[in-house]
């Protein structure tokens, strides 16, 4: 009898040690518990229950450039997520920010959820910082200014959201930083806390799943936003000076609907201009806001009809010295109209569909998306060199660089 087992237990050994050597074998979290449960099972079953449970482990792994695809199929939609060069002072912008919704987020509903993440939370967001840039003159581009202010690094910042029901502020948000280029977030680091503002009142479904750089109210420093729940949260530097985060009112709300209350919809910033050689802020305002429901409109009904497909909002001064004039863009309220004629697809601002108005002719360019759904939403494409606009146009995407270049 004891032979037997000795063998058995031999026979065991080695179901396991074949088994971990078919390929890659790193068990998820899911893994480690069910193998931890499996192993206690009597060794008559264990070598079989193991082999399995690896094997379940292991085929994502085995897919793994495919499923890395599918996972980025979302981030590759412009409207899902933003762009934007940040300031280091004044008058100068420091390297290009990117900011990545969680594709997973969204599909928190209860705070129950969130608090059972622990003090960290869950991962919310991803920032990259691409500093393998340098200024025209050879120098590195630097991560101070509003950088700084947000606890930016170079490459893959973390944005982690955290509800303790118990806390005066129940909602938390944190930022942390891989140990080194290449590593993932975990929520073992610690992280900069930072504050968080959010809004409700509407249904969940008028939040949009998408990630966007808001504005603090007084100061204008960047805000990282994306849907939190049924809601959307903006999360900022702690200021001791000011005891609550507050948003700066887009001008987008003067339009009403969700396209106009919730800043994922929308898109708002400084414009910026190439002068003398050097990218500069002017002091032109302008917010691009889509008309509902563009998400449900197919390509085909675009065939030989202009259809308005955002407004955009411009204040502020020095409008008539930048190229948005040659676009077409004035004071207040531009609408702007999109067709494909003959699969030109072509934009231009105007009062009407009948009106001539200022044509963005043969400056469309078109992207099909066809793993992953294009939303509703709208934003600007900040450029090395001005702005850009990115409008959905079926289950694509759309952009362009105005009709004056």
């Amino acid at each position: 009898m004891r032979m037997g087992l000795v063998l058995l237990a031999a026979v065991t050994a080695m179901l396991i040690s074949g088994c971990a050597n078919q390929g890659p074998q790193p068990p998820g979290p899911n893994g480690h518990v069910a193998c931890t449960i499996e192993a206690r099972m009597d060794i008559a079953r264990r070598a079989l229950a193991m082999r399995d449970c690896l094997r379940r482990d292991s085929v994502p792994v085995w897919m793994g450039s495919e499923a890395r695809r599918l996972m980025a199929a979302g981030w590759s939609i412009p409207e899902a997520h933003d762009e934007q060069r940040l300031m280091i002072d004044d008058f100068r912008y420091g390297p290009m920010t990117f900011v990545f919704a969680s594709p997973y987020a969204s599909q928190f509903e209860q705070e129950w959820q969130v608090a059972e993440h622990g003090d960290q939370g869950m991962l919310a967001a991803l920032v990259y910082v691409d500093t393998s840039y340098f200024e025209p003159d050879g120098t590195p581009l630097e991560l101070g200014g509003q950088y700084a202010s947000l606890h930016l690094g170079p490459g893959l910042n973390c944005v982690w959201l955290s509800y303790d029901p118990q806390a005066p502020n129940p909602w938390n948000a944190s930022i942390t930083h891989p140990v080194k280029p290449g590593s993932e977030c975990s929520a073992s680091q610690t992280g900069v806390d930072l504050d968080v503002a959010r809004s409700t009142g509407l249904r969940p479904t008028d939040y949009p799943a998408v990630a966007r750089f808001t504005e603090e109210h007084v100061t204008g420093s960047p805000l990282l936003g994306f849907r939190c729940l049924d809601g959307w949260c903006d999360v900022g530097t702690k200021d001791a000076a000011a005891p609550s985060l507050r948003v700066r009112e887009s001008a987008a709300l003067s339009l009403g609907g969700r396209e106009g209350r919730v800043s994922g919809w929308h898109d708002e910033q400084r414009l910026s201009a190439w002068v003398d050689g050097a990218l500069v802020r002017t002091e032109v305002r302008a917010t691009l806001v889509p008309v509902p429901g563009l998400q449900q409109r197919s390509a085909a009904r675009y065939e030989g009809e202009w259809l308005q497909v955002a407004t955009i909002i411009v204040s502020g001064t020095g409008l008539q010295d930048t190229k948005y004039a040659a676009w077409g863009l004035r004071l207040g309220a531009n609408k702007l109209w999109l067709r494909d004629r003959a699969g030109d697809w072509q934009m231009k601002v105007a009062a009407s569909a009948s009106d001539a108005g200022v044509p963005w002719s043969g400056s469309v360019e078109r992207g099909i998306h066809r793993d992953a759904p294009v939303p509703g939403t709208a934003r600007f494409r900040f450029n090395s060199y001005d702005e850009g606009i990115w409008i959905p146009c079926g289950n694509a995407c759309c952009y362009s660089k105005g009709g004056a270049q």
